[in-house]
């Protein structure tokens, strides 16, 4: 440090780096936002001051980038006031983080500098945390040998919608209406049709070339042959 800067050359560089690299972690928040996604309570931490408090988990992100601009925007009018500057840049968050990041040697040689580093340092984190949600669990695959049972189920459609929802959510699509139009497109055919106490006929069909046919038709595949048991 000499007597014209306030702050070591290190820590002018390093606050340029982090200054350039607050457009894209607004662009970070700004998709967190559009997720309405959420962190919860114990996730990421904002400081205002000397106390730091865990984001509301309703508005982690949003509450992070609104901290992240004040404090950006706090060194912009400090360094102009002190200096009798005119700031020139954009009202964004982003805008103002550039403008500073080319004024670094400006901010440096004014008085009170000091904490202007580790101060946008600790707020950039706690809105970069704010964005490292955690991965969705996907649900565990079948067992395989639950599925090659269920494959042989003869079943009426109703059963069949059910019992393949019980295989993962790959079969989410599957409905009675989508077994019928198979039926009536004759992609798929009924092992019988039984007479229910309620007088009612019902197609039974094997469970297997059920799912079978509706992965072809997922795939917009033209079945030609006739699928049976």
């Amino acid at each position: 440090m000499t007597d014209q800067f306030f702050m070591t050359r290190a820590d002018m560089e390093a606050l340029a780096s982090l200054l350039r690299e607050i457009p894209g972690l607004v662009e970070d928040l700004a998709i967190t936002l559009t997720r309405q996604s959420c962190v919860g309570i114990g996730g990421a931490q904002v400081s205002s001051g000397s106390d730091e408090q865990p984001l509301p988990y309703d508005y982690g992100a949003s509450r992070a980038h609104e901290l992240l601009h004040g404090e950006v925007v706090t060194w912009v009018r400090h360094v102009c006031e002190y200096r009798a500057m005119a700031y020139d840049g954009g009202r964004s968050t982003a805008a103002a983080a550039v403008w500073l990041a080319d004024r670094v040697t400006s901010l440096a040689m004014t008085p009170g500098c000091e904490g202007a580093y580790p101060a946008i340092a600790k707020l950039f984190e706690a809105a970069r945390r704010s964005t490292d949600l955690p991965a969705e669990k996907l649900p565990p695959p079948p067992d395989p040998a639950k599925v090659q049972e269920a494959r042989a189920l003869e079943l009426n459609a109703r059963g069949c919608v059910q019992v393949a929802k019980t295989l993962g959510p790959v079969h989410a699509g599957l409905t009675q209406r989508r077994i019928k139009y198979l039926t009536e497109a004759g992609v798929l055919v009924p092992l019988r049709i039984t007479k229910g106490m309620d007088g009612a006929r019902h197609r039974i069909y094997n469970l297997g070339a059920v799912l079978d046919a509706t992965a072809k038709d997922d795939d917009g595949e033209r079945v030609d042959e006739r699928i049976g048991a």
